[in-house]
């Protein structure tokens, strides 16, 4: 911390990165304290508003992550994990329908952000799209393989729709 108060390194910065860091080892509280700071330091940091978004959603604290999920997306509308946080935070607000718009416009930025598409296959399994859910599973099932896979396979057969999930010329 010496380095910030001299000037050779910038505090905002330091916030920032700590914060991730601290956020990654699943250190919440002092996680969520870095990135207020970073984001009080830098309004505008996208990736900052949605790392506390993750860290208050980790914490149980919806509205506030809601809040910076939000601010995270109108920051940078094209950031695919920003709209899969804010997804993730109405998901668990039981708010299905505003989140399954914004796992599909994740799933849209970024067809490989496979988070994002296991929590598509969620919400519209939540919704009762059925067969848009085993298609959904299926494709995060091929694409992730292993454990993925198995928990894809699981969740097509629990829906009981494995012959749309294959598709033609499945096996």
């Amino acid at each position: 911390m010496a380095h910030a108060r001299d000037g050779t390194v910038d505090w905002g910065d330091l916030a920032r990165n700590m914060g991730a860091s601290l956020l990654e080892a699943r250190h919440l509280d002092e996680a969520a304290t870095l990135l207020t700071v970073a984001a009080v330091i830098d309004p505008r940091n996208a990736q900052v508003e949605n790392n506390l978004a993750i860290a208050l959603l980790h914490k149980g604290d919806l509205g506030r992550a809601a809040e910076h999920a939000r601010r995270s997306v109108a920051l940078d509308p094209r950031d695919a994990p920003a709209h899969n946080t804010l997804g993730q935070v109405l998901f668990r607000r039981a708010e299905y329908g505003a989140a399954l718009d914004e796992f599909s416009t994740a799933v849209g930025l970024d067809p490989d952000l496979l988070p994002a598409l296991n929590n598509l296959a969620a919400a519209q399994e939540e919704l009762g799209r059925t067969a848009e859910a085993c298609a959904s599973w299926a494709r995060y099932g091929r694409a992730r393989g292993g454990v993925a896979e198995a928990r894809a396979a699981e969740r097509i057969q629990a829906l009981g729709c494995v012959r749309e999930a294959e598709g033609p010329g499945a096996r």
